[in-house]
């Protein structure tokens, strides 16, 4: 979400003409990102790098 920001992206913080988002999440990642990015600021582009390393540790779990 954060990763494929468009300035042009609809969101709660800013105004513009688009009617569809332009990052590949769509309307829904525009509005999640401008979320998550008020609630935690910069560290909101930490968050999608614990998840993975997270599904990660996971992964040899689900195996057996």
């Amino acid at each position: 979400m954060l990763i494929s920001y468009h300035p042009q992206d609809p969101s709660w913080n800013s105004v513009t003409g688009a009617t569809r988002a332009l990052n590949l999440t769509g309307l829904a990642g525009s509005y999640i990102a401008d979320l998550s990015f008020q609630l935690l600021g910069l560290s909101a582009f930490s968050l999608p790098v614990l998840l993975w390393l997270v599904a990660w540790k996971w992964i040899p779990l689900a195996a057996y």
